[in-house]
């Protein structure tokens, strides 16, 4: 079984990398639609739709292309690829690949500690998990 370290990790919001980026979250999940029906004695449920959403958390750039794009997106919504590589981009490593667009930005700062941002997107459409090539 393999492992890895997040210190590889790279999200790409459309063509831009996202530069200073200290995490990710990738969160997928199918909504479950209630069965249950009024004979029933406990609930039941079937597969629903798949959802998937997350946030990135960067040290704040004014500079970094990736993190003007999405500041710009979130203010004239647009969907856009995004590409999360969990270990990296090296040929053979997983990545995930699907259409998102900027749902948050929340910046922070406090003294003595660097500015943050964090980035909160909701996926449309479909995700596909592939090898980089």
């Amino acid at each position: 079984m393999s492992t890895f370290t997040g210190v590889a990790g790279l999200v790409h919001w459309d063509s831009d990398n996202i530069g200073e980026l200290t995490s990710f979250s990738l969160d997928v999940n199918h909504e479950p639609v209630e069965s249950t029906v009024l004979t029933d004695t406990t609930r039941s449920y079937e597969v629903g739709i798949l959802n998937w959403s997350g946030s990135a958390e960067v040290m704040w750039s004014d500079d970094d292309a990736g993190q003007v794009a999405m500041w710009t997106e979130l203010l004239t919504p647009v969907v856009k690829e995004m590409i999360f590589y969990p270990e990296g981009s090296t040929s053979g490593d997983i990545k995930w690949t699907g259409n998102a667009y900027i749902v948050s930005h929340s910046l922070s700062t406090s003294i003595n500690s660097m500015v943050t941002l964090s980035i909160g997107f909701q996926g449309t459409g479909a995700l596909a998990k592939a090898a980089v090539s």
